[in-house]
């Protein structure tokens, strides 16, 4: 039994994980094309990815070729807005769960390709003013799925991801109502991010 248990310990890794994000909201053209067909005066109207940063922990079960990834990270969120050529931020920072199921493929010593997806859970926890809380629009709670490819030596990790939000972000009266009613898209986030992780 100590046996066991010494082997299963050496299969978990522990560490640090941070990088880039450049992150959207998806929807939100669909939304002011709606306004401006119903006759609102919106003007030159635009939406850009977002920098942004994430930062935290992560572990490493490894199962034979396949592994597990659960991380809990600080992650900036949001969109750039561009109204007749002036840009604004919204904000979106989030305390996120992904937890990853991957499979890995030695291609030299120590040297191994990655490739791993699943789901994430996400909490608001600051952002733009009236983002979350009694009088914000987006609701705290978002989840989806999560996609990173990328390259593991040793104990060095570098990713390529990507979030796909499922859930509509939007918490305010008779949206679902309008939203059913002009034919418009969820609003949900979308988020690309490079990733350095070190394991110890």
């Amino acid at each position: 039994m100590v046996t066991i248990g010494f082997v299963n310990a050496q299969n978990i890794k522990f560490g640090l994980k941070g990088g880039l994000n450049t992150s959207s909201v998806s929807g939100f053209g669909d939304l002011v094309g709606a306004l401006e067909g119903m006759g609102a005066e919106v003007g030159d109207f635009s939406t850009s990815y977002k920098p942004g940063f994430h930062l935290g922990v992560v572990a490493q079960i490894e199962l034979g070729s396949l592994f597990l990834q659960p991380e809990l990270l600080f992650s900036q969120m949001g969109v750039t807005g561009k109204l007749e050529g002036e840009s604004e931020n919204l904000n979106l920072n989030y305390l996120q769960l992904p937890i990853y199921v991957g499979y890995k493929k030695s291609v030299g010593v120590g040297l191994d390709l990655l490739l791993g997806a699943g789901p994430y859970l996400g909490y608001g926890i600051s952002g733009s003013e009236e983002t979350f809380g009694d009088d914000g629009m987006f609701k705290r709670i978002d989840a989806g799925l999560s996609f990173m490819g990328g390259i593991q030596f040793n104990n060095i990790q570098i990713t390529l991801g990507y979030d796909l939000g499922l859930i509509d972000m939007v918490d305010a009266p008779g949206w679902n109502t309008a939203k059913d009613i002009l034919g418009l898209s969820s609003i949900t986030n979308r988020n690309i991010k490079v990733s350095f992780a070190y394991f110890f």
